[in-house]
Formats: structure tokens, sequence, C-alpha cells
């Protein structure tokens, strides 16, 4: 577990794999500028070379965008910036949550989204919301939104393609 204090607010990380992290160093983030955040982390090998994070079933994204996204504080952001990082803009916005067609406008169903992908975000964001402390019927309720809350951003992500 890594807690970050940002102007008096700790924000808890935490490594999805379920491994132990331990802070060398820290310093208060300056946010108008994120890669200023200077944080050490001691591992054990989880961090490649490359500064990559595998955050779970083989997926691998940088460890700059893995440090921005666990400094949300709400849950659908967090939700949305990893989805994007996951599968990109591009590939979200061809696909469904489910694979099932519009039901309003009966339209022709697109592919779901990748198994085992939805299944690492829905397992990190778990994780990142049992480092707030929730009880129980909290948890489950939060968790519960994340078919939402990717639901929204693939919406977002057609409605900017209309405007262009």
């Amino acid at each position: 577990m890594l807690c970050l204090r940002y102007h008096d607010t700790f924000v808890t990380s935490f490594h999805p794999l379920g491994c132990s992290t331990s802070l060398d160093t820290i310093k208060t983030p300056d946010m108008s500028d994120f890669k200023s955040a200077a944080v050490t982390y001691q591992t054990s090998g989880e961090i490649s070379e490359n500064q990559e994070v595998e955050i779970g079933e083989g997926l691998v994204i940088s460890m700059e965008k893995w440090k921005k996204i666990q400094l949300n504080m709400k849950d659908s952001l967090f939700v949305k910036e990893l989805a994007v990082c996951i599968w990109g803009s591009s590939t979200l916005a061809n696909r469904s949550l489910e694979g099932k067609s519009c039901p309003t406008t009966k339209s022709t169903p697109r592919p779901p989204l990748t198994p085992h992908k939805y299944r690492t975000l829905k397992s990190c964001f778990q994780k990142w919301l049992e480092g707030k402390n929730l009880d129980e019927e909290e948890l489950k309720n939060r968790v519960g939104k994340l078919g939402r809350y990717v639901t929204e951003k693939i919406q977002d992500i057609n409605k900017r393609k209309k405007k262009v």
C-alpha cells in the first residue's frame, strides 16, 4: 500500500497484483505539471526497465499514466482513464460493453470489450476502492457502477467523433 499526500489529502495507491510496495521517498506532487511529481518506488520487479507496470493478466501500461490514474479522486475518472489506457480511444469507439445492439436504435451490435481486459479493469477498480476503506455495502455499490462508467466513456468518445 502506498499513500501519497496531496495538499493535506491522502491518496491511497496499491499495486494491482496485491504485491507489497513500500515507499522510499515522496514529495508533494504539483498537479499543474504532473511530471514534476517525484515518487520513488521500491518494488520486487513488477516495474519493467522501460517504466511500465503490469496491472493484471499480462496488461502493461506506463508507470507515469498509472500514477496519474491513481491520483484521481472520482470513481468515474479512475475507470474512464484506465479504460482508455487499456483499450485506447479508437478501440473503445468501436466496441460495446456486452456486444448487444442498442435497444433504442436497433443498430448492428458492436463487438464486446475483451473479457480479460474488462476483468483487469474491474480488479484494479475494486482494489483502488478497497484502499479507501469503504464498508462492504458501499464497496459493492460503487463496483457495480463500473459498466455504467465504461459505457459513458464509449458514448463520450463517439459524441466527439460525430462533432468532428
